[in-house]
């Protein structure tokens, strides 16, 4: 069973890290996957060795909180309240610092000492109390973690922040009461411990802030679906009910502007929807009686009636919003650089930080208060707040981005093949072309049979097949037969028994192991680029069907612009080499692998694997499925209806080619994002340690350094909402 669950203290790379340890320690869980991004974990268990509740107690036991709610977890309600406490939590924090900051650095001037005349003992006193007060209340969001941490022999950013500010305090404090100037030292540091809680809470708070927004593309997907209908009773009149007490075969009327609750298909009336949320296409497509709706698109002209066909978690959005929010909390294998790093960051800088007292006090014979200020301060900016959020911020962002441009990515490791593709492979059915062709005329072989017959006889075998060649025959059909033993051969043809006779109907190759001939084709006046089915009357030649179909009107424009990329191209088709090469030329593809049936795309996919080349296939989504579990990245077009079974890496839900780009650009961005996440994760400790070691950072520039690393690797993956 796969659980997504959120979890409670988790505050950096270093917590990731530990959760995912101690969550796969147990016996039962098969896998976990942290996000920090969102918060949560991704546990893959068996429910008859462990169940969530005994999952959740021996998480507690290592300081974390497996939160477990009846409801769907809402990531933007969980962040949004977050948020709030955060916020509370820097206002009460921030109204405890200005006066003991203001006054620390104003008294120190002549003038403001003569407005304010109290004695230095006095003002110390109501700062030790002020500054108090910052970390019991603020502060206990840092202090309460440490300490559960602590009592396990773990720490973490908590473990930082706690260590330097309680040590600035008790430091102060010390002081303050016996102190060689008692009152009057000038090395107290209360600004300094209220300023470091203030700025870690603002940081904090942009950061969570940041968070929801890389996250609230997958809410806005599931906002779009309306939670109210107008339901038909059996009296034949309609009531508003709410979305959720919606049954299957349910009649709805939905009105003009009106979204739909769930999916359906129209039963009365002819309308135009948009599903431009759901599919990245803006114009709107035309629907009438017998279409498919899908919930979540807006009903744009007039009133119509729907029966409900799916349902809750059934309906295609639903299936989409799960997909991407399962795909939001994968981990991409870069991230594994992060994941070493922090498992022995944390311990590393406390460390350091004991050895540079150490060489301070003990070595180069430096006072306490110079000796525990590079203390402070290295514990303050070494935090792997940022490097936690590097990739997992990025990936959020990136896969709520596409989904919004109606591009389904399944996981992280989908974004960062995507950027490294060097070849891609397109079908031509359905992907080079429009993908619904017609029959352009019937080439009569035999004369025995005349027109109608031949269509007849091919209607009854293809009403067994959604092939786009066996639906273009059955639209030319008035009266369809009925027909024997049919079955079909995958990528070759159909067989079956009508009244009698037995028909053969498929491509020309195969028709000729058969041992059936058509070599009249070669005389006749058909354009390379129309394809062609063969039909045989008991093994005798009997008729050629021919079809065309359009080539898409971006396919061109597509091809160059993956060359102008560097990227080659190759078409994989099963039809007729001919037809293959002719369409191939006119759109720029020079090369051509044709007449190859599903297995042996995967073979040639494989073939140019082992010569080293990463390739993508773009397809149907089912019948290239084995293409396209095959090759390093797969591309399904236009499967949106079929999503749950698309084992493609990315599904465009829409036919539109210009969506491939979208998807490699937004790949290649996506992993240039992530790198430059890294160098600002790694830039702030590189700069800041050895200035803190050296002596030559303040405790409270140390703690806005590490506030701003976190708020500048989020806001950059924020760019990402830019496709």
């Amino acid at each position: 069973m796969i659980q997504n669950l959120p979890v409670a203290g988790m505050t950096c790379a270093a917590c990731v890290t530990r959760v995912e340890k101690n969550l796969k320690k147990m016996t039962g869980v098969t896998n976990a996957t942290v996000n920090l991004a969102t918060e949560s974990v991704r546990i893959d268990f068996d429910v008859n060795t462990i169940s969530i509740e005994s999952i959740s107690e021996q998480l507690h036991e290592t300081g974390y909180e497996l939160i477990i709610k009846k409801e769907p977890d809402n990531v933007d309600d969980r962040l949004l309240n977050r948020e709030i406490d955060i916020r509370r939590d820097f206002f009460i924090s921030l109204i405890c610092t200005l006066p003991v900051f203001s006054l620390s650095m104003g008294l120190m001037l002549s003038p403001v000492s003569e407005i304010f005349p109290i004695s230095m003992n006095v003002l110390n006193v109501i700062f030790c109390f002020l500054s108090l007060l910052v970390l019991t209340i603020p502060g206990r969001r840092f202090f309460v973690p440490a300490w559960k941490l602590a009592m396990h022999g773990a720490s973490d950013m908590n473990t930082l922040v706690s260590l330097g500010t309680s040590i600035a305090w008790l430091y102060s404090t010390y002081e303050l009461i016996f102190g060689e100037h008692s009152g009057h030292s000038q090395h107290l540091y209360f600004d300094s411990t209220t300023t470091i809680i203030t700025l870690v809470l603002l940081g904090k708070m942009l950061e969570t802030k940041a968070k929801r927004k890389a996250g609230n593309a997958l809410q806005s997907l599931l906002n779009i679906q309306s939670t109210k209908a107008l339901k038909k009773t059996i009296e034949g009149s309609f009531i508003e009910c709410n979305a959720s007490d919606i049954v299957i075969g349910d009649i709805l009327m939905i009105r003009p502007g009106e979204s739909f609750p769930v999916d359906g298909i129209i039963i009365s009336g002819d309308t135009s929807c948009d599903e431009s949320m759901l599919t990245g296409e803006s114009h709107p497509i035309i629907k009438k009686i017998g279409d498919s709706v899908i919930g979540g698109a807006i009903n744009i002209d007039s009133s119509i009636e729907i029966q409900a066909t799916a349902i809750g978690s059934d309906t295609v959005l639903s299936k989409i919003a799960a997909i991407v929010k399962e795909a939001q909390g994968s981990k991409a294998a870069i991230q594994s650089l992060a994941d070493k790093i922090s498992s022995v960051f944390v311990p590393l800088v406390l460390i350091t930080s004991i050895i540079t007292f150490i060489i301070y006090f003990a070595f180069l014979h430096a006072s306490f208060n110079d000796s525990i200020l590079p203390t402070i301060a290295i514990l303050l900016i070494a935090c792997p707040c940022a490097l936690g959020l590097a990739t997992p911020t990025a990936i959020t962002v990136a896969i709520g981005t596409g989904a919004k441009h109606g591009i389904i990515i399944r996981n992280a490791d989908a974004l960062e093949k995507a950027g490294n593709i060097d070849i891609v492979a397109f079908d031509k059915t359905g992907t080079l072309t429009i993908g619904k062709p017609h029959l352009q005329s019937i080439l009569i072989v035999n004369p025995d049979y005349n027109r109608d017959i031949l269509i007849s006889y091919a209607s009854a075998i293809e009403q067994y097949s959604l092939h786009p060649f066996a639906q273009a025959i059955i639209k030319e059909c008035q009266e369809i037969m009925h027909a024997d033993s049919v079955q079909e051969i995958p990528g070759k043809g159909m067989i079956g028994i009508i009244q009698g006779h037995r028909i053969h109907i498929g491509n020309l190759s195969w028709l000729s192991i058969q041992g059936i001939s058509f070599a009249e084709i070669q005389n006749q006046d058909i354009k390379q680029e129309h394809s062609i089915l063969g039909m045989s009357i008991d093994n005798i030649a009997a008729g050629l069907f021919i079809f065309a179909d359009e080539i898409r009107d971006e396919s061109i424009d597509i091809i160059t612009k993956l060359h102008q990329s560097g990227i080659r191209t190759i078409m994989l088709s099963g039809d007729h080499p001919d037809t293959a090469n002719a369409i191939a030329k006119k759109i720029g593809i020079l090369e051509v692998i044709a007449g190859i049936l599903p297995h042996q795309k995967l073979e040639k996919i494989d073939e140019f694997q082992k010569q080293g080349h990463r390739i993508a296939m773009i397809g149907d989504g089912i019948n290239d499925a084995p293409a396209l579990a095959k090759a390093n990245l797969g591309i399904a077009m236009g499967s949106g209806t079929d999503i749950a079974k698309n084992t493609a890496d990315i599904t465009i839900m829409n036919t539109d080619l210009y969506a491939v780009i979208k998807a490699i650009r937004l790949s290649k961005n996506t992993m240039r994002i992530i790198k430059q996440n890294f160098f600002w994760a790694f830039i702030f400790n590189i700069i800041g340690i050895p200035l803190a070691v050296s002596g030559n950072l303040s405790p409270t520039f140390a703690a806005a350094a590490m506030a701003c690393s976190s708020v500048s690797v989020i806001s950059n993956s924020l760019r990402l909402k830019k496709l």
